[in-house]
């Protein structure tokens, strides 16, 4: 069974992907995200945690695509994939070329990844640091 859960966090959101997600899970996902952003007029950052992720059907795969295509005009600064294989790199990238977001675009291979959390944090916080200075 997948879930597809979405956690406020510093600067944005996180994603969680498990499973195989589907087509109903990835509308439920898109409405929900929608929902979050209504009104929302900060800029923010997106981790799409894919740890426990195993596919997308291809409709699925479709939909997240047009919701990553739409963040941009909510203010998407940048967005961050968490995984466990490169195996997943390449289809991620896939997705991020076709979304034009590979400039914003960063993926941590946790196996490989020692000191992951400091370089997601890091990647994650740097747009937002000039408005503290």
């Amino acid at each position: 069974m997948a879930m597809v859960d979405i956690e406020k966090r510093e600067h944005g959101f996180t994603i969680f992907l498990e499973g195989h997600v589907g087509l109903a899970d990835m509308r439920e996902l898109y409405f929900q995200l929608m929902d979050e952003l209504a009104g929302f007029e900060e800029r923010f950052v997106l981790v799409l945690d894919a740890r426990r992720f195993s596919t997308f059907s291809a409709d699925a795969q479709a939909i997240l695509e047009e919701l990553l295509e739409d963040l941009p005009e909510h203010g998407l600064e940048r967005v961050s994939v968490l995984g466990i294989s490169t195996a997943f790199a390449a289809l991620f990238c896939k997705i991020m070329v076709r979304t034009d977001l590979m400039p914003v675009y960063q993926f941590l291979d946790l196996a490989y990844e020692d000191d992951w959390e400091a370089e997601l944090e890091h990647w994650l916080n740097e747009p937002f640091e000039q408005d503290v200075a």
